[in-house]
Parts: C-alpha cells; structure tokens; sequence
C-alpha cells in the first residue's frame, strides 16, 4: 500500500527527516512513534502530498487517502453537519453518496445529537471524532492520522482507538503518528522516529524481544540516595525513579548477581525483583542508544581537534 525508500527532507539548514525506509501492507495499522521534532508530521504530509521529499522517494498505492491533521483544521463557526457539507462540496462528492454515509459516520461516533452543534462548542474528544467523520466521507482506502488523540481525556481517547480498529478490521489501511507508546501496542507493527530518524520497526513484542538487557525494580527505603550511589556501577545502564520503586536496566544478564550484592551492600532491607521490559521501557532503552553514540561521536571528532 505505501512504500518509502530512502525518503528526507530539509527546511532550509534544519533536517526534518532523513533516508525512512519503510513499508506498509494493506489492511496494517502501522504506528510513528516519537517525541516532538521526530519527524512524524513531515512524514504524513508527504505520504498525503502536502509536501515534496528533498530526498528519496515513495509511492501510495491507491489516490483514495483521508488525511486528519494534528490540528483541528474545520470550521469552528459552522456547525458539525455544515463542516461535513463543506468537506464534501471539496471532494465533489454527490449528495446521494455522501449524506448517508454522514449519517452512518455519525451515528457510529455518537456525534448524531450534535449535528447542529457549532464545532467551536465542541469538547476536544467530539472534534477529533468530527474531524475523522470528514476524513472518511470521501470513503479513502489509506486513512493518515497525525497525533489524533492529543490533548483527548483517556475515555475519549480509548473511545477514539475503538473506532480505529473497527476501521482496521473493516480493510482500511492506518497510518498512525503518536507520541504515546500505549497507543503504540495497539497497532500491527510500529517505527520508532527520532530525530527524522527510524531507530527501529517492528511489532510491539519484536521491539521488546530484540533488547538484551535486563530490568530490576528495586523497593527500598532513601531510594534517591540509593539510586545516586548506582549510578556509576558498571552493570548499572540507566536507573528510573517510579513511584516508591527504582528501576534499574542492566547490560547483561550475568552482570545481575554482582548488582544485587552491591544494592544489599547499600540497602539490606531491599526488595529486589526482576521485571519484565515494555515497550516504553524498549523505547527509552532505544534513545539511550542514540544518546551514547552521539556522545561518542562527540568524543571522536573532539579528539581529531586535540
């Protein structure tokens, strides 16, 4: 359904994005995952053809793409049915085709008893559902969607995924811009984008399964002294404070029975139990991997100078 291949692009000096290779199969939900600047807006709007690659090139192998920007991008004056009569005028789409296909979308999302509701009056979870009603009247085949539940409430944003997989079962193909992973896991197969650069794809259990470390999660008393008292052992690769727990990642498995002695020799009352890794945890494992070759590749370039 939609192939990239070596795909970037530059404003100017700043480097958006930059050689994403990646393919989507029809029918997938495939999810961009990142912080802000990764890359995954510049991503969509050239998939949509709202921006021209300076590098590479991609094919979307179908002309029927709904596209849902970041932003809530309708008419805040006009009401919900007005916004939807407006979007179809833009598609030239038959009246006979689109209004009960309208009708069906808004039942479906429950926004039926809001058509004559100004979409300015909207709560944040009924314009993200509105703003999806309009990308599928013109019935696309590829829906992009570009972070569609930011600043949604939690029941309007699970409420929003519902109708996603619906869609998904249904053989529409998704592509998905997120910053947060647990909508991550909810898709097929998932790239992680940093920096306008793919870090690594795959499904949610393969991006975990392909980390080696180990986790340890550590309930003890004076957990910041503790924690700060780790920090340079060389089992120790990164340490989270979560709540009342430390989480501590470890290189290597056989690098755990050492750690374990030097947390008892610090804390003796310390409860120490394995955990296993998720996807988030997979995530920051990969950054972290980013981080220190940057800071090798610092260290390099800094020692040519000297």
């Amino acid at each position: 359904m939609v192939e990239c291949v070596q795909l970037g692009h530059r404003f100017r000096k700043t480097v958006a994005m930059e050689s994403l290779s990646v393919q989507v199969a029809r029918g997938e939900a495939y999810g961009i995952v990142g912080p802000d600047g990764a890359g995954k807006t510049t991503t969509l709007r050239i998939l949509a053809g709202l921006l021209r690659p300076t590098q590479g090139r991609f094919q979307v192998h179908t002309p029927r793409i709904g596209y849902m920007s970041q932003r809530f991008s309708l008419y805040q004056d006009l009401t919900v049915a007005e916004n939807l009569a407006f979007v179809a005028d833009l598609y030239e789409l038959p009246r006979s085709d689109w209004q009960p296909r309208a009708q069906t979308y808004l039942e479906w999302t429950g926004l039926t008893p809001f058509a004559t509701r100004r979409a300015g009056r909207l709560s944040g979870g009924m314009k993200q559902k509105l703003a999806l009603v309009a990308a599928l009247l013109p019935e696309p085949e590829l829906l992009l969607l570009d972070e569609p539940t930011t600043g949604v409430d939690p029941i309007a944003r699970a409420d929003f995924w519902d109708l996603l997989r619906s869609l998904q079962r249904q053989g529409l193909t998704l592509i998905v811009a997120t910053p947060f992973l647990d909508e991550a896991e909810r898709c097929q197969r998932v790239g992680l984008l940093v920096a306008g650069q793919l870090l690594a794809e795959g499904t949610p259990a393969q991006l975990v399964a392909q980390r080696t470390e180990r986790l340890l999660t550590v309930a003890a008393p004076h957990l910041r002294p503790l924690r700060t008292q780790l920090q340079d052992h060389p089992a120790v690769l990164r340490t989270e404070l979560v709540g009342e727990h430390l989480d501590i990642f470890i290189a290597h498995a056989e690098q755990e029975a050492s750690l374990r002695s030097s947390i008892l020799a610090l804390s003796p009352t310390a409860a120490i139990l394995p955990r296993s890794l998720t996807l988030e945890d997979a995530f920051a494992l990969y950054l972290n991997d980013t981080t220190k070759a940057e800071a090798s590749h610092i260290k390099t370039e800094a020692s040519h100078v000297t």
